[in-house]
């Protein structure tokens, strides 16, 4: 039996990666430029299907950040004035933490 994990990172590959890569290297899409009108297109369809298959409403945002990190940055920079308060059960809530205390936020921990 196949073993499944549920922690963060890194997630299993679904089986046709490979040529979902090849595809784009051979449309040159890896390429283009992130200003470009085909790039706007993909950025569009693709929060348009997202949207569809998560049930998101249209007046809400869709951000693709890099890492789980880069996620916490953006929201303690973005919605936290001066004070944030964090369950702290486990490394990725711990890391939110030490993210807000970074940012010279008055960072409040609870440990579970």
């Amino acid at each position: 039996m196949k073993k499944i994990f549920f922690t963060p990172g890194p997630s299993q590959l679904y089986p046709t990666v490979e040529k979902h890569l090849a595809k784009g290297l051979s449309e040159n899409l890896y390429s283009i430029s992130h200003r470009s009108k085909l790039f706007q297109q993909i950025y569009l369809e693709t929060t348009s299907n997202l949207k569809k298959l998560l049930k998101i409403p249209e007046n809400y945002s869709i951000f693709f950040v890099s890492s789980g990190t880069e996620c916490m940055e953006r929201i303690v920079e973005n919605c936290v004035e001066k004070y944030s308060f964090h369950f702290v059960n486990g490394a990725f809530s711990q890391r939110f933490y030490e993210t807000a205390v970074e940012l010279k936020k008055q960072a409040l921990e609870y440990k579970v």
